[in-house]
């Protein structure tokens, strides 16, 4: 009996070293799919490292696959990729699942909906403004933060309303600070798009939805 035991935990021991290996060589091929270098960052490297080790507490384990998420999240918000939000929902958070279940929170590897698979197509009004955008002669930080928060916002279904709605504006605003007449223009177009597709005037207090 003893002997079959110790066979038991063995082989489980072995089964949960094999799905937690294949979690973080696939962590490691995807990030160096989408990085400009090739390389995966010694921060995540570090993370991964900590999730190899099973002899550590679950709780330090589970906070490095938090970190991989939150970094999926930052990656998801800049691409708008579909694949990212699987990644977190189905890989990672699906390992958290089953192997710490009573550490696993569903808000930090389930992403609110931000691409065009699960959201809304872009309307013509949001294409058209991301467009002037593009080809304007606005900073490049603005042109960056100002385009990837419009997406964000964009793709949201309208079961998220109140964040969507504090998107744009919050783009709207940002376009006005700008002094720019391409943002100007932009920022009236986004202006009217609240107006007659949300009946919201973009002027009211932005407050954050998620306080």
């Amino acid at each position: 009996m003893i002997l079959a035991l110790s066979a038991f935990f063995i082989y489980k021991k072995y089964k949960a070293e094999q799905s937690t290996n294949a979690l973080v060589e696939y962590i490691r091929k995807e990030i160096k799919i989408r990085s400009s270098t090739k390389d995966v960052p010694e921060q995540i490297e570090k993370q991964l490292s900590i999730i190899k080790k099973t002899s550590l507490p679950a709780q330090q384990r589970s906070t490095a696959l938090s970190n991989l998420a939150f970094y999926f999240s930052n990656e998801y918000s800049t691409t708008n990729d579909p694949q990212i939000r699987l990644i977190s929902q189905n890989v990672i958070g699906k390992y958290v699942k089953e192997n710490f279940p009573n550490l696993y929170n569903p808000t930090i590897f389930n992403f609110v909906c931000a691409d065009p698979k699960c959201g809304k197509p872009l309307s013509p009004e949001i294409k058209q403004v991301l467009d002037q955008i593009t080809k304007s002669d606005l900073p490049e930080n603005i042109k960056i933060t100002a385009s990837e928060n419009l997406r964000n916002a964009s793709y949201m279904l309208d079961t998220n309303s109140s964040d969507k709605i504090f998107g744009i504006r919050l783009v709207i605003s940002q376009l006005q600070r700008s002094g720019n007449p391409v943002g100007s223009n932009s920022a009236n177009i986004l202006t009217k798009y609240l107006k007659y597709n949300y009946n919201v005037e973009s002027q009211q207090t932005i407050q954050n939805p998620n306080p």
